[in-house]
Parts: C-alpha cells; sequence; structure tokens
C-alpha cells in the first residue's frame, strides 16, 4: 500500500466500530507525530454524512498527539480539509509521577510533552483529561469511545 500525504487540516473517519465511524482533523503536524482534536458527535455510518460547513463550531470531546500511521496508511480516511486558523488551543493532560502522584500538564504546540503544572489531581480528577503523551491509534479509538459513551452518542 502506497503511503498517502496528509496535511494540516485534514478531516478524517475514525472507525469506531463495524459500519461506525467518527470524525477527527489534523491540527499540528511534527514529522511523524499529529496532533488530532476528535470531534462531539453522533458516529455516522458514511463520509456523505459529514456536514463540512459546520464543522468548525462542532465540539470536540478530545485533543490527542499520536502516531501518524493511520493517515498515512489510509486506516483513518481523509475525507475533506478544514484548515486550521489561529493558534492551536492545547489543552491540559495529566500525568502520573514517578511516586504515583497525578499530574496536570500544559500541552504544548511544539512537544508532546507539555509542561507540567505544580497542581497535582486526584485519581478521579484525572478523568476530566486525556493522559499526556504520544497515543498509539489504538488508544486513540478507545479515547474517542469512551468518550462518545459517557456522553451517550455510542452505545
Amino acid at each position: 500500500m502506497s503511503k498517502k500525504k496528509y496535511k494540516l487540516g485534514d478531516i478524517f473517519l475514525i472507525n469506531l466500530e463495524e459500519e461506525l465511524y467518527g470524525v477527527g482533523r489534523v491540527l499540528i503536524i511534527l514529522e511523524n507525530i499529529v496532533f488530532v482534536e476528535l470531534y462531539k458527535m453522533k458516529p455516522i455510518t458514511s463520509k456523505e454524512e459529514v456536514n463540512f460547513a459546520v464543522i468548525n463550531d462542532t465540539t470536540t470531546v478530545s485533543k490527542i498527539w499520536c502516531d501518524s500511521t493511520p493517515l498515512k496508511k489510509g486506516n483513518w480516511e481523509i475525507i475533506g480539509n478544514n484548515l486550521v486558523e489561529g493558534i492551536v488551543d492545547m489543552p491540559y493532560f495529566w500525568q502520573e509521577g514517578m511516586t504515583g502522584v497525578y499530574h496536570l500538564v500544559k500541552g504544548t504546540a511544539n512537544d508532546f510533552m507539555g509542561i507540567i503544572t505544580d497542581k497535582v489531581l486526584t485519581r478521579e480528577e484525572t478523568r476530566k483529561y486525556d493522559s499526556n503523551g504520544l497515543c498509539n491509534p489504538l488508544s486513540v479509538k478507545e479515547i474517542y469511545q469512551r468518550r462518545l459513551k459517557q456522553l451517550d452518542l455510542l452505545t
């Protein structure tokens, strides 16, 4: 299979379950790593269901760093492009320290590790955030599924 080209703003489908897809967009590219946003929407069955006119106004359920392999291999089908305008608003993440303490981490646009803050989180508080670092494609799918299930958008 030939490598696919991808670029900033590419909108893509992530297979969530058999015949059900979520929609995401590439926000930042750092060599073979991408920062993507995953949209808060009921899963769709085909790319024709995506309304590109309102995609910028759609809330996200997650923004996360991941390996670009599924975009390169075409596993996440690119279905359009909606240019990223302005500075990307980076979210907070959580990270478990060496002593088992959970820290709040501010995401940065030039490094997937972010900046550790002084804020210590409880295990319960970590559920409000995605974990810090680089996720593999399977983890991205699982995070997306979990977020949509929490919102009763996926059963």
